[in-house]
């Protein structure tokens, strides 16, 4: 749900700036039929809808968190809004309960990395170990 209300705004605001632009260009829209409007409703048309994409793109992420498994997911990755592990109803989760999951995020992002480097022989040697 959450993804097609996004993508809602995204499309609503591609519609605004095309009826925007041909209202500014030929002084007329096409919406429900060719109409004449002012250049000032064209230029209010044309602003609306670079907000409507502006906001669409920057809205951060909503995020859920399931009571039983303890699991946070986006919430388009569940399903209409219940845990796609244990199918019961999620609740919204908490500015801290967000942080810490993108911080283990981050921290399980470096420990793979470390991981690879580490399989590759890419690791630098230890300051204190002397080749001989």
């Amino acid at each position: 749900m959450f993804t097609f209300i996004s993508n809602t705004y995204f499309a609503c605001g591609v519609l605004f700036v095309i009826e925007g632009s041909l209202g500014i260009i030929l002084g007329k829209t096409y919406f429900r039929g060719w109409r004449e409007v002012s250049i000032l409703e064209a230029i209010i048309t044309f602003l609306l809808g670079i907000a409507l994409i502006y906001y669409d793109l920057k809205r951060k992420p909503y995020y859920v968190k399931c009571n039983k498994c303890i699991k946070i997911f986006k919430y388009e990755e569940t399903i209409r809004g219940k845990c796609p592990n244990c199918n019961i109803k999620t609740k919204k989760a908490t500015k801290k309960e967000i942080n810490e999951y993108e911080n283990a995020i981050n921290q399980k992002e470096v420990e793979i990395l470390r991981e690879e480097k580490e399989a590759n022989n890419i690791t630098k040697p230890k300051k204190n170990q002397k080749e001989r």
